[in-house]
């Protein structure tokens, strides 16, 4: 009993020791006191809710959004990351400025372990998520028709992407410019396989279409009166025209969204925080901002403005990356079917 007592004592003794010597637990490295977030026009209004709740959770990490057109943001990553500066950590954005940007090596690679939110994920777009780690999806623009309410009622209001050749709805159909960047454009790549270049052609030729540059003017023409059925036309902008006589229109052969990718900036000074708000842009709160606005969120922790899993894609649905990479080949077919 004496040799077993002492030999208690040695292992207690040797293990206090241990214990002693051990090293402390690893802790995570603070965040960085700013993220500098490069979006779209209209970002912070729309996220204003979620970036609240943000400065709550890190009230010493802010969060300062910077906001611009496509081209533009593209050009000023572009600048910063030639003299070697990058100003920008996270860049919001669409699908060809965020393939575009991949593509010139302007962005960096995010640790999965960092983004668990992407578990969340809706499984339906479980693709859209980056092999590489460039960037993350955080919400759809939902595409399909709209219709004025007051010139046509729900029996005449088409319901197919191929109802718009009937010849009752000729002289009154507006539609973005399928020759330029725009949704006009993605609605040939991404519907052209199932639709045809008939589809086009015909609509161009026979159905006498007006034809809009620019998406604010679509929705205005549809929402006035001046036009009775517009597309592409966003879901999102009929959700915010409270009391407007539109209806929005999911086409039964299938919509087309944007997917709005978040991604981190190559060598980008503030690493620790943006990886943090990216997760956080996929959770229950930024998320739900989201579909306040009228998009679509891309996690299950928020409740949608539509159903998704109840749509049919056209196609894919989206562009595909090698659909981007060659974009001026679209932009010729677009041209050509355009008739010139």
């Amino acid at each position: 009993m004496k040799h077993l007592a002492i030999a208690l004592l040695a292992c207690a003794l040797l293990t206090a020791q241990g214990a002693l010597a051990a090293p402390p637990p690893t802790q995570a490295a603070p965040l960085e006191d700013t993220v500098v977030w490069y979006g779209t026009p209209g970002t912070r209004a729309y996220v204003q809710p979620a970036l609240d709740v943000w400065q709550k959770l890190h009230p010493n990490t802010a969060i300062n959004v910077v906001e611009g057109n496509g081209p533009d943001i593209l050009e000023r990553v572009n600048t910063e990351a030639r003299a070697g500066h990058p100003v920008a950590d996270l860049i919001t954005f669409g699908d060809l400025t965020m393939w575009e940007l991949a593509a010139a090596n302007g962005l960096g690679t995010y640790a999965p372990n960092l983004m668990p939110n992407l578990r969340f994920l809706i499984p339906r777009i479980k693709n859209l998520v980056d092999a590489k780690h460039r960037f993350v999806p955080t919400y759809l623009v939902l595409f399909g028709m709209t219709v004025n309410t007051n010139l046509l009622a729900p029996a005449q209001q088409p319901s197919r992407w191929t109802d718009l050749l009937d010849a009752k709805y000729a002289g009154q159909i507006g539609m973005h410019d399928i020759g330029v960047l725009g949704a006009g454009l993605t609605l040939v790549m991404v519907g052209r396989a199932t639709l045809g270049d008939s589809f086009y052609q015909t609509l161009l030729n026979k159905q006498r279409p007006r034809v809009f540059g620019r998406a604010p003017e679509l929705d205005a023409a549809v929402q006035s009166g001046g036009r009775s059925v517009v597309f592409p036309a966003q879901f999102a902008n009929v959700f915010r025209a409270k009391g407007a006589p539109v209806r929005w229109i999911a086409p039964k052969d299938g919509v087309m969204f944007v997917p709005i990718y978040t991604g981190l900036i190559k060598n980008a000074t503030h690493p620790r925080a943006a990886q943090a708000f990216m997760n956080f842009l996929l959770d229950r709160e930024a998320q739900a901002a989201i579909a306040a606005a009228g998009y679509i969120p891309v996690t299950t922790l928020a409740a949608p403005p539509l159903d998704l899993a109840k749509m049919k894609f056209l196609g894919t649905g989206a562009i595909t990356e090698d659909q981007a990479l060659h974009i001026d080949d679209w932009l010729a077919i677009g041209q050509r079917l355009r008739g010139e």
